[in-house]
């Protein structure tokens, strides 16, 4: 009986178009802000963190969300430095993915084209 009571409220819940962000049930609207807004902090920490002056773009191919409980926000990402992409896992608390070109010494980040998942697009720097 119990667990028929869990998968009735599991499926109400994605039947109504809902999402588990932190512990709290959101809409699917406020679920998409929560992730724009994530994708444009792990931009900025992205591109300060690697202030390479010919990273040029940075593209995010999904809206990100946690892959469990405990773990971070991240998403996906494809970097373009230099003329060539590299595939990249951005989060609230760390990055990687494919090896990143060494930044010179002493360089400074230029100006970035960031194009979020919902295709709009800022300059960041």
């Amino acid at each position: 009986m119990t667990m028929a009571i869990i998968l009735a409220v599991g499926i109400g819940a994605v039947g109504n178009g809902c999402s588990l962000i932190g512990g709290t049930t959101v809409s699917q609207e406020e679920a998409r802000e929560i992730n724009l807004e994530n994708q444009r902090r792990v931009a900025l920490k992205f591109i300060n963190d690697y202030s390479n002056p010919e990273l040029t773009a940075l593209r995010f191919t999904n809206e990100g969300g946690r892959p469990g409980f405990g773990a971070s926000w991240r998403v996906n990402a494809v970097a373009t430095v230099n003329g060539a992409d590299f595939e990249e896992i951005l989060a609230t608390d760390f990055w990687g993915g494919d090896p990143l070109p060494d930044t010179p010494a002493g360089a400074a980040a230029a100006s970035v084209c960031v194009t979020y998942s919902d295709g709009t697009s800022e300059i960041l720097k």
